[in-house]
């Protein structure tokens, strides 16, 4: 799974950080295929932008590398999970606990009452 991805995730990413800078600094790793600065309507930077290489090894080597600053400003740079996959995997691991508890709650609770009741009713016809 993390071996594939081909993208970072970086975080930190405030003016005067640009485009051209993350790709400047990041080129040195590998062959980018995009780079991208998130910002609002407004364009207000939102803090985090995302760079793509061609390949996963230069993914690696960066993550392996703890510091990374751009304009001054240090980077939090992390591997991005793709949307079916971080979207996925988030949601099912947080509703995976809650339903199997209540499921426990509802079978012990529905079996031993509907044990009795229905065994009691089928036995009485």
């Amino acid at each position: 799974m993390q071996l594939s991805v081909k993208k970072l995730y970086l975080g930190g990413v405030k003016e005067p950080i640009t485009e051209n800078d993350l790709k400047d600094y990041f080129s040195k790793f590998g062959t980018i295929v995009d780079v991208v600065v998130m910002k609002d309507r407004d364009g207000q930077y939102r803090g985090y932008g995302f760079v793509e290489f061609d390949d996963y090894d230069p993914v690696d080597k960066i993550i392996l590398e703890k510091s990374h600053v751009v304009c001054g400003r240090q980077l939090d740079v992390q591997k991005a999970q793709s949307r079916d996959g971080s979207q996925r995997s988030g949601n099912t691991r947080s509703r995976q606990g809650p339903p199997s508890t209540s499921r426990s709650n509802y079978n012990s609770g529905g079996g031993n009452g509907g044990g009795n009741g229905g065994g009691g009713g089928y036995n009485k016809t």
